[in-house]
């Protein structure tokens, strides 16, 4: 799965995307709204979009319509040291979390964990879908597919719930 992150504090950036890396993600950095949409428009399409919301206020318009231009369903983190007063739900139509700054790596985690699609397996015939490709039931044979947010529609064993609930690597 690949991350756009962008934050304006090279610091903050490189130890955020160092630690989504260990845990297993493509991350791309960007340190200001311009950079990001030059990236949007002429790199892969990402799974999940995090950015600092203490952004200027022309860097994020102008990113927020490019974005909704050319990605308009990424799933976005944003980050803010006031996430009840920012104005950004209505510039990123989607779904979407904030989370309060200064930021608990294991909380950046779990976000991304929940917003970014998987894909599932289950065995053909079957209601149970598996996300983890490490479960002990992870279909190899007649199983069917499908990429989808594992909380938000399927019915996933108990195993694949609790790996994913906990923000495992999967």
């Amino acid at each position: 799965m690949k991350i756009l992150l962008i934050q304006s504090r090279a610091d903050d950036r490189k130890a955020a995307a160092e630690f989504l890396r260990k845990a297993g993600f493509l991350v791309d950095e960007a340190s200001s709204g311009l950079e990001a949409t030059f990236m949007l428009y002429n790199q892969a399409r990402f799974d999940l979009l995090i950015y600092d919301a203490n952004l200027s206020d022309r860097d994020r318009v102008t990113f927020a319509a490019a974005l909704r231009s050319s990605h308009a369903l990424i799933p976005i983190i944003a980050m803010s040291a006031f996430p009840w007063l920012t104005a950004d739900r209505v510039l990123f139509q989607g779904p979407m979390e904030f989370i309060k700054t200064p930021i608990s790596f294991d909380q950046l985690l779990s976000s991304a964990m929940r917003l970014v699609p998987k894909l599932c397996r289950r065995k053909i015939g079957t209601q149970t879908w598996h996300v983890c490709t490490n479960c002990k039931d992870w279909p190899d044979s007649d199983f069917e597919e499908m990429t989808a947010n594992p909380f938000d529609h399927v019915e996933l064993c108990n195993e694949c719930r609790l790996k994913y609930s906990q923000g495992n690597r999967l």
